[in-house]
């Protein structure tokens, strides 16, 4: 059965906290990246018990 990644993208802008949390969003050859204004607004606890993202890691970084 195909995947709905259109379903899927929406899970993980959600779970991120919102499009409007999200400042930067790139990839490389097998990642995701993004940046956040606020990790207080992600749920990463939605993120982790999605079947469909095979990990996650969070690394933080200050940017001024």
């Amino acid at each position: 059965m195909a995947k709905n990644y259109n379903a899927l993208a929406d899970d993980i802008v959600k779970g991120l906290g919102g499009a409007d949390n999200i400042t930067k969003i790139f990839h490389c050859a097998t990642r995701v990246r993004t940046q956040l204004l606020s990790m207080d607004q992600a749920d990463l606890d939605a993120l982790k018990r999605n079947p469909d993202i095979l990990a996650w890691w969070k690394a933080l970084e200050v940017y001024r």
